[in-house]
């Protein structure tokens, strides 16, 4: 439904309800898979497919990948910011027109 709504706002010309459905869809898509798949994380053919339980990963390795997501994240979150202040002034102007392409064309831009 989140999709479906984000077309037709997208068609509409309301881009800040497109951001939010395509958001949405992104964010309930993965669960809505799994939820599907369940128990399994990678059905088979023909065979039994990989468990949930078979999958995971021993809790030394859980408790590694932590220590790195805790140290890695605030740097990542910081370069997003960076890339978004820099670019910030692009989100800004107005946008192109046909009228104003079609005016460009005519001039011989």
């Amino acid at each position: 439904m989140a999709a479906i709504a984000a077309v037709l706002a997208v068609r509409a010309s309301r881009e800040g309800l497109a951001f939010l459905g395509t958001a949405v869809t992104s964010a309930l898509l993965p669960p809505f898979v799994f939820a599907c798949m369940l128990p399994f994380v990678l059905p088979g053919r023909g065979t039994p497919g990989l468990t949930i339980e078979a999958a995971a990963s021993s809790p030394y390795t859980l408790k590694i990948m932590t220590v790195v997501a805790l140290l890695v994240t605030p740097v990542v979150i910081g370069y997003q910011g960076w890339t978004y202040w820099v670019f910030r002034q692009r989100l800004s102007r107005p946008p192109v027109s046909a009228v104003d392409l079609r005016d460009d064309v005519a001039a011989g831009l």
